[in-house]
């Protein structure tokens, strides 16, 4: 009886602490690629940017 207690209490304490890890996870995954396609755009600006130059350049 008691041996069910104490795994009735592990597994409540996991599923409390993967409840409270499950946002933090999600937020940091969500920045994560927030800021990779951030960057990805910022670059793929920037090519289209160098592009236009050299077109007016050679226009």
């Amino acid at each position: 009886m008691a041996v069910l207690a104490i795994v009735g209490a592990v597994t409540t304490g996991q599923l409390l602490m993967i409840g409270v890890a499950l946002p933090s996870i999600a937020v940091f995954l969500g920045a994560l690629f927030a800021h990779r396609a951030r960057r990805m755009k910022r670059s793929q600006a920037r090519e289209e940017f160098l592009s236009s130059l050299k077109a007016l350049d050679h226009g």
